[in-house]
């Protein structure tokens, strides 16, 4: 099963797909598949590019440490509407598909 789609099974209910994520399960869920593609899904979400210009430059040799300080960002800058898991799970759907996760 591809990462994305364990992704939506894991969190299908319309309920949780409406509920704000937690920093933790974000770790969980996200950084540990889709780390090597952080800018990406940072640009995906509206994130400054000067905040990932400087994650980057900060933490370029570990994606992961990006990933998850860009994530973090997104969770407390944005408002609870746009801070979903199905924002989340949209944003990772339109990662191009020659950036297959790791599972």
């Amino acid at each position: 099963m591809a990462a994305r789609e364990v992704l939506l099974a894991e969190f299908r209910s319309a309920s949780t797909r409406k509920q704000r994520p937690k920093l933790k399960d974000i770790e969980n869920h996200v950084v540990t598949r889709w780390a090597t593609q952080w800018r990406q899904l940072g640009e995906q979400l509206n994130i400054d590019p000067y905040l990932l210009n400087v994650l980057q430059h900060d933490h370029g040799h570990d994606s992961g440490e990006c990933c998850s300080r860009m994530l973090s960002n997104w969770l407390e800058q944005n408002t609870s509407d746009v801070v979903t898991w199905e924002t989340l799970i949209n944003a990772i759907d339109k990662l191009p598909d020659d950036l297959t996760a790791t599972s």
